[in-house]
């Protein structure tokens, strides 16, 4: 097929930081300035972004709707993924050729932009008329079920028999806010769903046998494809992360929906649609163009077929079970380099395609080991509030026991003790405060507090230590010890 060859936006300010590159005076900026600002490792570095004049677009156009460049970029993939037939394969020269659907995850709280990214992403890759499977997840026979529809079983004389049949091989899948791995974490009736995602990344077989054929619901291998773009929140991502055995964090594509440290300060000017040029001339949206091909295989560069290959057996030899969450890396990148191919108007993975998927994977897996860290701390944090729980309710526990059996709390009894000790040691007359200071300990404190008790522990204390001679209150607010002896 002939490679496209995709026109250069229109004129704009390119610079990430809202000045203009060729101004005068202290406005003035070198892409050298840009280059040497500190890039985070889990963000798309500016040699992504400066690869080619497709990626300053979604960039500038992400910036200009104030949103994060990296989520519009999954946003974007995802999209036109969602164009490409089931037929459309890329070859990595060692499997069977792979659908290319595309999973992205945009992590972020609430208000970080998880909805405007998917929003901006769809002025940049418009949807053209085609009969889409509109996906709203459920679960997992919903998501089937959105590729069929009901229609005349042709085996039926009468008529009037109805059976679900297949009628969209491609599907779009939107969750802005997460809900459905947060259902998948918790709830026993979603666990079919991540299985059909788990296989719709790679178009497996789906199927369900009913005893009713009119409910009956099936796809076969090779037969759809699925693209799917969520909104995911620290919650649901923590918790579908502790779950990593069950195979859809592998096949996500993580970045974050906050915004970034290249936000410029000057929003520059929206750019619009992502197009092609055919070989007639016409101007095509990228999208309107990927819906057009079919049976189509986008080849891969040799280098990349042997990196493939060295990276599958690598997981097949222990990186496997070392990193279980990079299982999927070689078909990940496979994926992603052929969409970015196709971003640009071209039918083959190029060596710059490749290069940039594995920028792309690395960013990717560096948002998502800090989702882990998040985990983390959060299970720490967990963990050292149950343990002070666990203390207090022993502390509150004892001081129950102990005040059944003798009638007084023990810190009030451990207080009145060492203020006998303290004042037999220096047998002498003391004051009163200097005695508080010295005795009255801040665990005490806290235990008698936490206990429910009202008033002042050292006054308690006193009060229990005269009552049994142990000290003796002397006029002027001295002190001494008492005849008696603590136990």
């Amino acid at each position: 097929m002939t490679t496209y060859d995709v026109p250069p936006p229109p004129p704009h300010v390119r610079d990430p930081f809202g000045r203009n590159a060729t101004a005068e005076g202290p406005d003035a900026i070198t892409w050298d300035d840009v280059n040497q600002t500190e890039q985070p490792a889990d963000r798309l570095p500016e040699t992504f972004w400066n690869a080619t004049e497709v990626l300053q677009r979604i960039r500038q156009q992400a910036h200009a709707r104030r949103v994060s460049p990296d989520a519009v970029m999954h946003a974007v993939l995802a999209r036109v993924a969602s164009m490409a037939d089931p037929s459309v394969r890329v070859d990595s020269g060692i499997h069977q050729p792979a659908t290319i659907g595309w999973y992205c995850g945009l992590y972020g709280p609430p208000g970080s932009g998880k909805g405007k990214a998917e929003d901006t992403a769809e002025e940049l890759t418009p949807f053209p008329m085609i009969n889409l499977a509109y996906i709203d997840i459920s679960t997992g026979q919903g998501l089937i079920a959105a590729y069929l529809d009901l229609q005349t079983d042709p085996l039926d004389d009468s008529g009037k028999k109805k059976v679900l049949v297949q009628t969209r091989t491609r599907g779009y899948a939107l969750a802005t806010e997460g809900s459905v791995l947060d259902a998948m974490a918790q709830m026993s009736a979603a666990a079919t769903l991540n299985g059909v995602l788990c296989k719709a990344w790679m178009s497996e077989r789906q199927g369900t046998s009913n005893a009713d054929v009119e409910r009956r619901r099936a796809l076969a291998k090779g037969s759809y494809a699925l693209s799917m773009s969520l909104g995911v929140q620290e919650e649901p991502a923590a918790k579908l992360l502790e779950m990593g055995s069950i195979g859809l964090p592998q096949r996500l594509a993580w970045a974050h929906a906050a915004l970034g440290p290249d936000t410029p300060a000057q929003r520059p000017a929206v750019t619009g649609p992502i197009t092609v040029t055919t070989p007639a001339g016409d101007e095509l949206p990228v999208t309107t163009w990927v819906s057009t091909l079919n049976s189509l295989r986008i080849p891969v560069p040799a280098k990349a077929t042997q990196e493939l290959d060295q990276l599958a057996l690598e997981i097949a030899f222990g990186r496997g079970k070392e990193a279980p969450l990079d299982t999927h890396e070689p078909l990940w990148r496979l994926k992603c380099a052929a969409l970015l191919a196709l971003l640009h108007g071209r039918t083959r993975v190029q060596d710059e395609d490749w290069q940039q998927a594995a920028v792309m994977w690395q960013v990717s897996r560096e948002v998502r080991e800090g989702v882990q860290r998040v985990v983390q701390r959060r299970r720490r944090d967990e963990e050292a509030a149950r343990r002070a729980e666990a203390v207090q309710t022993a502390v509150e526990s004892q001081a129950a026991v102990y005040e059944t059996v003798h009638g007084v709390h023990p810190s009030v009894v451990n207080v009145a003790k060492r203020a006998h000790h303290y004042l037999a040691r220096r047998d002498a007359e003391i004051p009163a405060r200097d005695v508080q200071r010295s005795t009255v300990q801040k665990t005490d404190r806290e235990r008698y507090k936490a206990s429910g008790a009202e008033g002042s522990l050292w006054l308690a204390a006193l009060q229990y230590a005269t009552e049994r001679e142990w000290v003796v209150v002397l006029d002027g607010g001295l002190l001494v010890a008492g005849v008696q002896t603590p136990d």
